[in-house]
């Protein structure tokens, strides 16, 4: 059999292996950091590997020559090198089960680089009495969802206290085909998919789960028959009727409207006591509930869900369990923040990027030996989760494929792959690509209109490293209308990627700036030139004004 599919797995045996001997010799094995540990645990276990197959050929052929080849090399690696690499192979080629052991043994660590800061006060949190409701907001791609995971595994260490997870990204892209708006959040069909995760947990979950059936198919025939009876108004507005009676017929129509919305909100609260009252009969001591994409929740057309789920959902929730001498925690992630709440019970908070020397240490894992380049690899993603994973992989795509980074081109070659993967994976997937896409018509002109404006505004605002509405309105007068300016405003300030730098202005996240600057001036300079000139003239025109004013 050929040699070289074992090539580049015998040359990184021989690395570690050789590590090891330098580390046992000069420590014994005894490391203070994680890296140290990590590596040192590497080499033993390859050590431990080979030493076993090498035994076990030994006693199939009952010469002991293997085990003296691996001794002599563990001695003096570099003048038996040459012995263990032929044995070694002999042995890969004859025994596909060890070459495979040997292979995930060598192989770099998967990509999970814990948030210990953030563990730490999570166990904290599930201490305390209050606040009960954890609320973090974060970049797109931070590792929200990930540090969800980490906090659920932590949660197991805890006796008697399940976790109940629920995402709301599923929710995206439901549109009312009548309307071409976005469907808001049906509070009971929340309960409908939430509730059943309890059914383990709680006596009363049949009597609950029949209500609740119940209630669904109540709310169904009231909404089909209020419905109908707007569209029949509709229809006679349309039709011969005076202007007096048509603006009649109008405030019946709105009236039916508010009355369906009374009915909704007394059926929410309904089964909202209902749900309480279930939980009444939660067996355990403590409940964790993980609610992930709560961005959904911020939308406009969910102001009604959030704040009920809010505070007749969670709050209550936390209050009465806490009365009978029992806890629930919750903890939401969001790309957007919640707005101000004055319950001391719950806490908003950013979460923080990844932890530099976390991520030297998982860089130097696999193979990025130079302290100097992990410093600039971390500042080049700026410990964003999603940037990180980008840039380790093509680290190991580059070290797979012999890349070298010796030399200063090298690196600035890397950093341009990187910034055009960045774009690609990061940019394009999980900010660009996650805005709305309502099906184009008519009805949804008004909705398409405004996502592109977000689209736009988020593609090339990055070209200003500061901004207010005054300056927006200059440079992107198609995107920002006189007429409902202020509205695309309000919610491009809203996005997660931008920072509010002082009152009256905010910048674009400094790594989206990073990775889509260079790619627009080198891609599309037209409109490059045209969005700085029109900056440029904004400034001197308010230089020229205060010189006017002075």
């Amino acid at each position: 059999m050929d040699a070289e599919p074992f090539t580049t797995l015998i040359n990184q045996v021989i690395k570690i292996l050789t590590s090891f001997i330098h580390d046992t010799s000069r420590a014994g094995g005894a490391f203070t950091t994680e890296v140290g540990k990590d590596t040192y645990q590497q080499g033993e276990n390859v050590y431990e590997a080979v030493r076993t197959r090498f035994d076990h050929f030994d006693h199939e052929t009952d010469d002991g020559k293997a085990t003296r080849v691996l001794e002599n090399f563990m001695t003096d690696p570099e003048e038996y090198s040459g012995n263990f690499q032929k044995r070694l192979l002999s042995l890969l080629q004859a025994d596909p089960d060890f070459a495979k052991k040997l292979r995930q043994i060598v192989s770099p660590p998967p990509l999970f680089i814990r948030r210990d800061q953030e563990l730490d006060e999570y166990a904290c949190f599930l201490r305390e009495d209050s606040p009960w409701i954890w609320i973090f907001t974060a970049l797109e791609g931070s590792g929200k969802s990930s540090l969800l995971k980490q906090m659920k595994e932590k949660t197991k260490t805890l006796p008697d206290t399940p976790v109940i997870e629920f995402d709301f990204a599923s929710e995206r892209d439901k549109y009312n085909p009548s309307t071409g708006k976005r469907e808001p959040i049906n509070a009971l069909g929340f309960l409908s998919k939430f509730a059943p995760k309890l059914m383990k947990q709680c006596e009363r979950y049949n009597e609950f789960e029949e209500e609740l059936k119940g209630a669904y198919k109540a709310s169904s025939i009231d909404n089909i028959l209020i419905i109908k009876n707007i569209q029949n108004l509709s229809a006679d507005s349309n039709s011969t009727l005076k202007n007096n009676e048509v603006n009649i017929t109008m405030s019946r129509a709105a009236l039916l409207q508010e009355e369906r919305q009374e009915k909704r909100k007394k059926e929410w609260s309904r089964m909202a006591l209902a749900f309480l009252q279930l939980m009444d009969s939660f067996r355990s001591s403590h409940l964790v509930i993980q609610l992930d994409a709560c961005e959904w929740l911020m939308e406009e057309e969910n102001v009604e869900v959030r704040i009920w789920l809010l505070e007749e959902i969670l709050l209550p929730l936390c209050q009465r369990m806490q009365q009978i001498q029992k806890k629930c925690h919750v903890v939401m992630m969001s790309n957007v923040a919640l707005p101000p709440q004055n319950s001391e019970y719950i806490e908003q908070r950013s979460l923080r990027r990844l932890d530099e020397l976390a991520v030297e240490r998982y860089l130097q894992r696999i193979g990025v030996d130079d302290a100097e380049l992990r410093g600039r690899f971390y500042d080049m993603t700026d410990g964003h989760a999603d940037c990180v994973k980008i840039l380790c992989e093509l680290w190991q795509r580059w070290k797979s494929e012999g890349e070298q980074m010796s030399h200063r081109e090298t690196i600035i070659q890397f950093q341009k792959d990187f910034i055009k993967e960045a774009k690609e994976k990061f940019i394009e997937e999980r900010i660009l690509g996650k805005f709305d896409k309502p099906p184009l018509s008519d009805l949804t002109r008004p909705l398409y209109d405004l996502t592109r404006s977000l689209h736009d505004l988020t593609k090339y605002g990055i070209l200003l490293r500061g901004f207010n509405l005054p300056l927006l309105k200059k440079v992107f007068p198609k995107l920002l209308p006189e007429l409902g300016a202020e509205n695309v405003f309000k919610r491009f300030i809203n996005r997660s990627y931008i920072e509010r730098t002082s009152d009256y202005k905010y910048a674009v996240h400094g790594l989206l700036r990073t990775v889509l600057g260079e790619y627009i001036r080198v891609q599309e300079p037209k409109n490059w030139q045209l969005y700085h000139g029109r900056a440029m003239s904004f400034f001197k025109d308010q230089a020229v004004s205060r010189k006017l004013l002075c």
